[in-house]
């Protein structure tokens, strides 16, 4: 809710009967000796968690031209040394992404962390803050806590994709109605990619488990369906369907992936056509200026645009082929330059997925599946996301392990099936073939790699803060 024409005023909370020893955590300013917070104007008001409670940890730190807040709220199971590797984490991630700028775009920054009874993890990025709900058992040890480091460099990365470099689209916000764009694959999935690049170049994964990361961002979706025929761009403009029951399930596809692995690419292809002299940091300090420095968002096709400013080249074969497509990679052309070699080999014991069901549930009386492949088996044999299968071969399905008996399966092979779909029983017969058989994908070192390769690794993956 919001007064109509008063979007650009101040705003002003009060919360009179706070108790003077409890703590709060907000990005809005405290009026000294009031309690009364305040924000420059409705878009930051409404865009500002607010946290009070009794319960809460509370440490800080400075980098550069900024003071940033960490704040656990809830039952805090660990201990200071805990608190302590949390605050190392997060200083370490921050000072990654403020090397990249050279500044941060705020004074103060406030990560909250909500800490529930239950497992669960996730984060809304805001201005100057990020809300965090997290398990309470991932703060017990030192080693669970890096469980959270992805989670806070992808929100910190938001403090400029999304919150200031923004589509023009989403500019200004308008609360009335849906606001479209094609380009979340580079506010969300973009900043995944950037997640994982923070937390190598700070030290706190390994090259081998960014390769890792990596090649397990490309498997998921070399083995998808509906990222072989939603384009990046159209994913983006139906996020507002992302949680509707009517929409196709086959074509449910997430832009967080594809644009992570669509950042990988673009990254990559930067740095090899202008020979390491552009990269994808240096396209976001363009955003910055070039757009959020004058007060306005990017346009829809302004991530094209600022490539081919900096590289001086067309990139339009790029953008119809992997953003506003869904054209094969080659993946080999992105990853030789930099002494990588990303190794394929077909799942010899596929399981489930070997008849195209990617994914069941087990349950007492039978198995739910999940997404079904349109070019395996069991889909082309009448087989449903959401089937209940009751009978297998005639033997009840909770008996039966069906990643198991999949795997040993010989090609001709009839199975029946008697499943519970549509409201009423019906039996299936499923001729397997195989059509449909997983891909497992390693990134890794080609061996001995060339100086110019070793160069170009460390410059893409070593760290910006130390230089």
């Amino acid at each position: 809710m919001y007064v109509p024409g008063r979007l650009n005023g101040s705003v002003s909370l009060s919360i009179p009967n706070m108790p003077d020893e409890w703590i709060f955590a907000t990005q809005m300013k405290k009026i000294p000796g009031e309690k009364r917070f305040e924000a420059p104007t409705y878009h930051y008001f409404i865009d500002s968690p607010f946290v009070t409670s009794r319960q809460m940890i509370k440490r800080s730190f400075h980098l550069q031209n900024a003071d940033f807040h960490i704040y656990f709220q809830g039952d805090f199971k660990g201990d200071d040394a805990v608190v302590d590797a949390a605050v190392d984490i997060s200083r370490k991630i921050c000072d990654e992404a403020g090397a990249i700028y050279g500044r941060f775009p705020f004074s103060e920054y406030h990560f909250i962390y909500r800490l529930l009874p239950y497992q669960f993890r996730h984060g809304v990025e805001h201005t100057n803050s990020v809300s965090m709900a997290v398990s309470a058992s991932l703060t017990e040890s030192t080693r669970s806590i890096n469980g959270i480091a992805g989670l806070a460099a992808h929100e910190i990365w938001h403090a400029w994709n999304v919150k200031r470099i923004r589509p023009a689209a989403l500019w200004p916000y308008d609360y009335s109605q849906p606001q479209y764009t094609h380009l979340h694959w580079f506010t969300e999935g973009v900043t995944s990619y950037y997640a994982n690049l923070l937390l190598v170049r700070a030290g706190l994964i390994s090259e081998e488990q960014f390769f890792q990361k990596t090649a397990a961002n490309i498997e998921d979706y070399e083995n998808s369906y509906a990222a072989s025929v939603i384009t990046a761009s159209e994913a983006s403009f139906d996020s507002w369907l992302e949680t509707s029951s009517n929409q196709n399930p086959q074509l449910k596809v997430s832009y967080y992936a594809l644009g992570q692995r669509l950042g990988l690419l673009f990254d990559l292809a930067l740095r090899e056509k202008s020979d390491g002299a552009v990269t994808l940091d240096g396209l976001f300090n363009f955003l910055m200026f070039e757009y959020y420095d004058k007060n306005q968002g990017v346009p829809e096709n302004g991530i094209q645009l600022a490539a081919e400013t900096l590289t001086r080249s067309s990139w339009q074969d790029f953008f119809d082929k992997y953003v506003n497509g869904t054209e094969p990679i080659n993946y080999d052309d992105y990853f030789s330059p930099f002494g990588l070699e990303l190794k394929v080999q077909k799942d010899a014991r596929p399981g489930a997925r070997g008849m195209g069901i990617l994914g069941f549930e087990k349950h007492p009386q039978g198995i739910i599946t999940g997404k079904v492949h349109p070019g395996g088996d069991a889909y082309l044999a009448g087989l449903s996301e959401g089937d209940f299968i009751l009978e297998i071969n005639g033997k009840n399905a909770t008996e039966v392990d069906l990643d198991d008996f999949v795997s040993n399966l010989k090609k001709g092979t009839v199975v029946n099936l008697k499943v519970y779909t549509d409201f009423q029983l019906k039996e299936i017969d499923v001729p397997y073939e195989g059509r449909f058989v997983t891909q497992k994908y390693t990134l890794e070192k080609k061996g001995r790699l060339k100086d110019k390769e070793m160069n170009r690794l460390s410059d893409w993956l070593g760290s910006k803060a130390k230089e």
